[in-house]
This record gives C-alpha cells, structure tokens and sequence, in this order.
C-alpha cells in the first residue's frame, strides 16, 4: 500500500447518523438549529489523529441541552450509551451538495473522559459536554 491515497469519511455525519437511529424523537444536529428546540444534541469535530496509512482516529465533542439540569444529564447519558455500543459498523453516509455517498467504518466510538456540567453562557439553559473518540477505517482510493 506504499503511495496510495486514504480517504476518510464522515465520521461527525456518520456518528450522527447512529444517534439519530438509535434514539427517534431526539433532535440530533451538526449545526446548531436556529431557531433552537427545548433539547438538542450538537455534535461538532474535535480534531483526531492517524494512527496507520488506513485507520485514523476522530475526535468528537458532543453537546447535549435540556430544559432543566436533570434532563440535560439523562440526556447527555442516553446518548453516551448509545454511542459506546458503536462498535464495527459500517454506516452509509448519504451523498450531499458537496460530497459524494460513503461508507464509513467505524471499529469503536471510546467516550474521553466523563460527562462535563457546562451551561450555556449565552442562552442560560443546562448543557452537558462529552468527548468520544471513534476509530475509523479510510478508503484508499
């Protein structure tokens, strides 16, 4: 393989993709909805790191609102439960305006660290705050 081009997918749209599978009802966005609902979770890049010429880790934050402190936290735990349990899925990542449909592998989505009491200085409401990392297989192409 010396030489030859890796692509990674979407591993933010794919993670997405999951949640939004696994928990119905829950607004699961990677943008911040305007106007915002009463509970949402964010999920935003955090950077990564690759480990061989095929397999690259992605760093997720993962932000989770609610309209009271008790039901940010259940929250924010439904989602961390559900997003362990990723564990060698392959998930197909529709195409978009600005990029063609893949598959994206992942081998495991590993939380970093616990749950992060952090209310939202600007809207007052309760937040909670996660870190995952998700070991991702690339394509060569």
């Amino acid at each position: 393989m010396a030489n030859q081009a890796v692509l990674f997918g979407n591993a933010l749209a794919a993670a997405r993709l999951w949640l939004v599978g696994k928990i119905p009802g829950l607004t699961i966005v990677g943008t911040e909805p305007n106007p915002r609902p009463d509970q949402f979770v964010l999920i935003s890049d955090a950077g990564g790191r690759q480990y061989s010429p095929i397999h690259e880790a992605a760093f997720l934050m993962v932000d989770t609102w609610g309209p009271t402190k008790n039901v940010a936290k259940a929250k924010a735990q439904l989602v961390r439960a559900h997003l362990s349990s990723l564990y060698n899925d392959t998930i197909t990542v529709p195409a978009s305006t600005d990029s063609p449909a893949m598959d994206v592998v992942i081998y495991r989505a590993t939380p970093m660290g616990g749950l992060v009491d952090l209310p939202d200085p600007d809207a007052k409401i309760p937040r909670y705050r996660q870190n995952f990392e998700l070991l991702v297989r690339g394509t060569p192409i």
